[in-house]
């Protein structure tokens, strides 16, 4: 490309990073340098903490851990001239020669940069200037990073390096090749002076390094990364090269006659440059040439076409309409004249993604893959465009195979054996059966079951959007097809006799009525009871609760729990008609038994008796206690009403009536506490009667 070259000049600026630590002697092999987010190393990434020297098998014997100040001066290289210094080279050197002592001692710069230049100058292509004392806002940082110079700085127990400086904002451009929250830094950005200047970023030294490198590549092309671009657009062209530069673009048209020549010096700047111009229609080439005091170089033409006009022509077609998750599907774009093409991705009915590609069409096709991750039903169409306008031509729909999670919400029972998935397109076939004490399961639910009283209750707005739960049994085809959880549904099984609601029947249940009912003849307030309670209580169905329905509970309970015979309730309350599925039946003066019974279980059943006729004892104990208590309140109350009668020296005929009342009550209330307590004792002693002769009919065989 001779008689193209337009000379300038241009200083880089190269990004360093961390120190080393470790004997002589690494513990594994060199890594080649990577770029991460614009740095040429990352000190964050997992490969540096592999990287550790003999000798040192303590915390901090690693890159990762120790080598901010290698890692500093590589990333500032390559920020200068482009340079991919191999950093491990670097620090194994510096360890060599005292500069980086691993774990806490870091990097020694006085050592590191009095003997880096000798060491690496000409083959990283550098020099060093002078070091200073202070912070990057000093005119001696300033001037060096506007020439085109970078800098490594020193922060509190930190390097960085410093590449750039923009005069119109006042900002630095700095590279960091370990971000942490402390310091509020990312990989790669531009800072004000003043961060630079206080708290972890706080400058306290740093030092000069100079390019020494001419350039030796240099690229051009559009923005958009495509060879088209519209008449009635500004077109962006960018310049870039290893080196920063004086960069020059020549634009000619089709027959190679120049039309343009633009110029970009900034040395402060990336090597990446921007070239904004406007051209008709036509078929046009350019190149760029990048230079610096120490060379220049060209870079090779670059053909594009400049359109006008929307495309007329656009299809879209697809491999499959049938799919399967994580098997790809082939899509296929053609257009007459287009700059960008779009497939959008409907899944289930609601927008899932887009495709999109930079290529251009021009007569031809591009081609496109996409796989599906998750089952569903899918809508797929295309847009082809370009800046004048836009083609949509024919959608597809494209139904996907596959395993939908699935979980089980048993709400509080327990479920074994549950699927984990179920396949789309299909029915979530047979599904587990949870179990859970004195609950009787309903189905599987696509919502929690609602409780009575809601911990929030949901606004209007809300009552009217949610749908209410769908019941899922095995012939429920699978709609949802998005991981998602089924949920148990039960209704409470509430037991005859079952007083407190805790779900057994036992000697307190019966004692809890007794006392209800000792009560409220003593007209004393009860507490409210549950009215499943109340209903399960009421053994004889008279609508209240008495001794007997008491005397019951303590019969179902001593035969069922303690005896251990299994009688219902059936039995119990018409014994006369009902018989029982036990295989031991027993009277009082016959025994008939089809069981060998050892000396041991005669023992337990002994115990057993015992435990009920004590269980029995206690109730009509509580019972005749509990009615002496009512004999002297009631008493307590005739006295009371007689002195109240004296007091109020009332006419002789309404203290003597008031007097023969109390009397009366009294003697009502001690009668019928006589009576209930003789009831209770009868039918208890008849209960534990019961038990004897079953014990005895055990030991008789």
């Amino acid at each position: 490309m001779n008689g193209k070259k337009i000379i300038g000049t241009l200083t880089a600026a190269v990004l360093c990073c961390t120190v080393l630590l470790g004997f002589p002697h690494l513990t594994t092999a060199p890594l080649c340098a990577e770029a991460a987010d614009g740095r040429l190393y990352n000190q964050w990434e997992a490969k540096w903490k592999d990287v550790t020297w003999d000798g040192y098998a303590t915390t901090g014997n690693s890159m990762y851990t120790s080598a901010c100040g290698i890692f500093s001066f590589c990333n500032a290289l390559y920020g200068l001239n482009g340079t991919e210094a191999d950093a491990v080279e670097v620090a194994q050197w510096a360890y060599e020669i005292g500069a980086f002592r691993p774990g806490g001692g870091g990097t020694y710069r006085d050592i590191l940069y009095a003997n880096i230049e000798k060491k690496f100058g000409e083959k990283f292509h550098f020099t060093l200037g002078k070091e200073y004392f202070g912070t990057v806002t000093q005119p001696a940082a300033i001037n060096h990073l506007k020439t085109g110079g970078v800098i490594v700085l020193h922060v509190p127990g930190h390097f960085i390096a410093v590449t750039g400086y923009n005069e119109e904002n006042q900002t630095y451009h700095v590279i960091e090749s370990a971000v942490s929250d402390s310091r509020g830094l990312s990989g790669d950005s531009w800072v004000s002076g003043q961060k630079l200047s206080q708290g972890k970023t706080a400058g306290s030294w740093y030092i000069l390094l100079s390019n020494t490198k001419a350039p030796e590549r240099a690229e051009v092309g559009l923005n958009s990364g495509i060879d088209y671009a519209g008449a009635n657009e500004v077109i962006d062209f960018v310049a870039d090269s290893d080196t920063r530069n004086t960069f020059a673009l020549g634009i000619n048209d089709k027959d190679g006659e120049r039309l343009s020549t633009l110029y970009v010096r900034d040395y402060a700047l990336s090597s990446r440059q921007h070239f904004r111009y406007q051209l008709p229609v036509g078929d046009y080439s350019c190149y760029v040439t990048g230079a610096n005091e120490f060379g220049m170089i060209d870079s090779p033409d670059f053909v594009f076409h400049v359109y006008e006009g929307a495309p007329e022509k656009a299809d879209f077609k697809i491999s499959a309409e049938k799919g399967e998750t994580g098997k790809p599907i082939d899509l296929t774009l053609s257009s007459d004249l287009s700059t960008e093409q779009i497939v959008h991705i409907r899944r289930n009915g609601e927008q899932y993604r887009d495709l999109r590609t930079v290529r251009v069409l021009k007569d031809s096709e591009a081609t496109d893959v996409w796989t599906p991750e998750l089952p569903g039903e899918y809508a797929l169409s295309a847009e082809i465009a370009n800046s004048y306008g836009k083609l949509e031509p024919a959608a597809y729909a494209v139904s996907v195979s596959g395993d939908v999670p699935i979980s089980f919400d048993a709400a509080g029972g327990t479920v074994e054996n549950a699927p984990e998935t179920v396949h789309y397109p299909g029915t979530y076939g047979e599904l587990p059966v949870p179990q859970r004490s004195w609950w009787k399961f309903l189905g599987w639910y696509t919502q929690p079951q609602e409780t009575d009283q809601p911990e929030t209750q949901p606004d209007a707005a809300e009552e009217q959007d949610a749908e209410p739960p769908q019941q899922i049994t095995g012939s429920t085809k699978l709609t949802n097809t998005d991981a998602h959880t089924l949920y148990a549904h039960w209704e409470k099984i509430y037991q005859r006799g079952d007083f407190n609601i805790d779900d057994r029947i036992d000697n307190i249940d019966a004692q809890l009525v007794l006392d209800r009912y000792i009560s409220s003849l003593s007209g004393f307030e009860s507490a409210p009871v549950d009215l499943h309670g109340f209903e399960n209580a009421d053994i004889d169905g008279s609508g209240d609760l008495t001794v007997a329905d008491a005397q019951m509970i303590l019969l179902y309970y001593v035969t069922n729990t303690v005896a251990q015979r299994e009688v219902g309730w059936e039995h119990l309350l018409d014994p006369e008609t009902t018989t029982t599925t036990t295989t031991t039946t027993t009277t009082t003066t016959t025994t008939t038994t089809t069981t060998t019974t050892t000396t041991s279980t005669t023992t337990a059943t002994t115990t057993k008796t015992t435990t009920t006729t004590t269980t029995a004892k206690t109730i009509a104990t509580t019972a005749a206690a509990t009615t002496t208590a009512a004999t002297t309140t009631a008493r307590t109350t005739t006295q009371n009403s007689t002195a109240a009668t004296t007091t109020a020296a009332p006419p002789k005929t309404t203290a003597a009536s008031t007097t023969t009342k109390a009397a009366t009550t009294t003697k009502a209330a001690t009668a019928t506490t006589a009576a209930v307590t003789s009831a209770a004792t009868a039918k208890t002693t008849t209960a534990v009667q019961t038990t004897v002769s079953t014990t005895k009919t055990t030991t008789a065989a």
